[in-house]
């Protein structure tokens, strides 16, 4: 089948000032979108997603003007096209995501447990931003909960990327989970 949704967003020209000069990113983030679907931009075709289980995301960077921007999304689910999931369209939801010029990748922040006990965790978090590139920051989780599948306790861990004066630029929030694995006996 085939769909076609619509949406007008307007760019203030306060708006337009920041996209103009660079300190201001916009981006289109679909949750889900079943599937073979075609974005455009003003009449301009900015992607093609011919899946239909995956987020993905739309740089309106050079696309937008100030005032009106119209933005199409077309499906066109080929028949027998997948095995689970018969439906067709936007099935989750769509965000307009405006992030600083400096901001964290999405998708980019990786969790590493380094070390668990009942006392604490010793947490790694890595993430990119778009400018600065690669950051790091390692902490402590005093007395965490375990994970299990009886009891599935998550943490929110929030990354902050900050510039020379301390300013936050940008942030992101990633949920995991403290368990421990062990192998004896080669099991």
């Amino acid at each position: 089948g085939e769909a076609e949704y619509e949406k007008t967003i307007n760019v203030t020209p306060g708006e337009w000032k920041k996209l103009s000069s660079g300190d201001e990113v916009w981006r289109i983030h679909f949750d889900g979108v079943m599937a073979g679907a075609s974005v455009e931009v003003n009449g301009e075709k900015v992607s093609d997603r011919p899946y239909g289980y995956s987020p993905f995301t739309v740089l309106l960077d050079g696309k937008l003007v100030e005032g009106e921007n119209k933005i199409r999304v077309t499906i066109n689910v080929q028949k027998n096209s997948s095995r689970w999931y018969p439906g067709f369209g936007i099935y989750r939801p769509v965000r307009l995501v405006k992030s600083p010029a400096d901001h964290v990748i999405p998708g980019s922040v990786v969790i590493s447990t380094v070390n668990v006990t009942e006392k604490s965790a010793t947490v790694k978090a890595v993430w990119e931003m778009s400018k600065s590139g690669k950051k790091e920051k390692n902490f402590v989780v005093e007395n965490p909960k375990l994970w299990s599948p009886e009891t599935p306790i998550l943490y929110a861990v929030r990354v902050e990327a900050v510039d020379q004066n301390g300013t936050p630029l940008d942030d992101a929030v990633v949920e995991t989970g403290f368990r421990v694995i062990e192998q004896k006996d080669g099991r």
